[in-house]
């Protein structure tokens, strides 16, 4: 099914199962099984103990698809600049997610001068704390070079999160489509 709507449109898509290698995957589940086996201890914060709680998260989110797919991207990068593979831009959808460092990081180790663009896409809510940078975070913190937001409110959420704003760029609103439906006065191509 996949190949089939491949082929039928005029766009080169970048399956990365044709690129890695079984060892890839291979190395990739091994790393993961050294992280969710490193022995945590004495985590608390303000004298309350949370060792527990991180050990239960680790085992939970051990072997994580999503994780392991994104962690597949340095032997992927790593395999196409081998092979000669060039890219200006590197475009995925953004959250601030764990599991997109290491997208982040592979594509600026083995691709420096292509620009990471990370599409803002989901709702944002306070409550997650993954969503917010801390004080000089984004210094050591992975982000994409930009980030296309959808609107002028996330401008100001992704400010306040801590995001620089030399690197927030606007952009068209891909997710709701009701919002521009009937006449859209945009004319963005992406």
């Amino acid at each position: 099914v996949l190949s089939s709507f491949i082929k039928k449109h005029d766009i080169q898509f970048l399956i990365q199962d044709h690129y890695l290698k079984w060892m890839d995957y291979v190395t990739t589940i091994y790393s993961e099984w050294r992280q969710i086996n490193i022995d945590y201890n004495n985590i608390g914060l303000n004298g309350i103990d949370l060792t527990l709680l991180f050990q239960e998260v680790k085992l939970h989110d051990g072997f994580n698809i999503g994780r392991l797919s994104y962690n597949l991207c340095y032997p992927l990068f790593k395999r196409l600049r081998c092979l000669d593979f060039n890219f200006d831009k590197i475009y995925y959808p953004f959250e601030n997610n764990a599991h997109e460092k290491s997208l982040i990081r592979s594509c600026n180790q083995y691709y420096p001068k292509s620009e990471v663009i990370g599409y803002q896409h989901t709702v944002w809510y306070g409550n997650q704390l993954g969503m917010f940078l801390g004080d000089n975070e984004d210094n050591c913190h992975p982000i994409p070079d930009k980030i296309i937001y959808g609107g002028p409110i996330y401008f100001e959420i992704l400010k306040k999160a801590g995001f620089p704003t030399e690197r927030l760029l606007s952009g068209p609103n891909l997710r709701f489509t009701s919002v521009y439906k009937g006449g859209s006065i945009l004319k963005h191509n992406i």
